[in-house]
């Protein structure tokens, strides 16, 4: 049994607890929240659970197998060091961090202590990521060209982040886990609103070595929620909408001919697992735990995904392309 403490449980670390307490083979033995009313209702809901008001007094306990990470992202590579050095196993949500010194410097601390990181990238755990994987590797869309993610809604509109931090590392995660390597180069353009040098809107460019190309369209400020992503090959397309309210993914063999004239072709659905992405996920990390195995979302992975933040981050800055070594 891999005993669990939390960190963290407000929006999403609350999920956090109540999935760690359901899946087999964790038990959720310990939770820290400064917030010491906030601490003692999780408590009662959790009664197995014991408390602690800091970050450091729970990772110091020997007890605890595994620490679970939902705090600011700032907080993380401390949090996440800390445990490790502990000796700890550690699932740390996304962004890892918001350096990719710091994230680099994780993945490295998790090969030399042999313990176990995975990144809060849920989405490579969900049965329609999974399933257009399988399409990819297949070559039934011949040569990949480009995918092209939306990730839109209204709000939750954040302080310390803009929403290329807070929203894009899900669609660029699903690329990693996709394409297994980081772009090239990564251009991307922002609209700060709301809250002065805090981009409400980004657009992200992405060029691979192989001339697979990427775009990335977020916003906190739209009427709607969307959350849709194209894959186009030579031979085919993928279309996943993620609202749909029954089939979301579909494949066609439409394309452009060789005559420029276009080739009509219906859609077909795709089979996917309908398992919840985060009860997968937290599955998978008990299993790699007990198994010795390497997580698909571990901390390499976090660090392409802070790689690509970064490199579109700095051409936000510099309104110029930037380049990934």
């Amino acid at each position: 049994m891999i005993r669990v403490g939390c960190v963290g449980c407000g929006a999403w670390g609350k999920n956090l607890l109540r999935v760690w307490n359901e899946t087999e083979g964790a038990q959720l033995v310990a939770v820290a929240r400064s917030d010491a009313a906030r601490l003692g209702q999780v408590l009662e809901q959790y009664p197995s659970a014991r408390g602690f008001a800091t970050s450091e007094e729970l990772v110091a306990d020997p007890s605890i197998d595994l620490v679970s990470i939902a705090t600011p992202p700032s907080t993380h590579y401390e949090i996440a060091r800390q445990a490790l050095l502990a000796g700890k196993h550690v699932f740390v949500e996304k962004p890892m961090c918001l350096d990719p010194g710091e994230a680099r410097a994780l993945a490295e601390l998790a090969d030399e202590t042999g313990r176990v990181v995975m990144v809060g990238h849920l989405m490579e755990h969900s049965g329609p990521v999974r399933a257009i994987r399988e399409v990819i590797d297949s070559g039934r869309l011949g040569e990949l060209r480009h995918m092209h993610f939306q990730r839109l809604k209204l709000g939750r509109v954040r302080r310390e982040e803009n929403v290329l931090w807070s929203f894009a590392p899900h669609d660029l995660s699903i690329a990693s886990y996709w394409l297994q390597r980081v772009p090239r180069t990564v251009q991307a353009v922002g609209h700060c609103y709301i809250q002065p040098d805090v981009e409400d809107i980004v657009f992200m460019d992405c060029w691979y070595e192989d001339g697979v190309s990427l775009h990335v369209h977020v916003s906190w400020l739209h009427p709607e929620s969307v959350r849709k992503v194209v894959v186009v090959g030579s031979s085919g397309m993928v279309i996943w909408d993620d609202m749909a309210s029954g089939q979301k993914v579909h494949f066609s063999a439409s394309g452009i001919g060789t005559d420029l004239g276009n080739i009509e072709s219906e859609t077909e659905p795709v089979v996917y697992s309908a398992t919840q992405p985060l009860q997968a996920e937290c599955a998978s990390l008990i299993y790699c735990i007990e198994s010795g195995q390497r997580p698909v979302n571990d901390a390499w992975d976090g660090v392409r995904v802070v790689e690509m933040l970064a490199a579109a981050d700095r051409s936000l800055q510099t309104n110029q392309p930037s380049t990934l070594t």
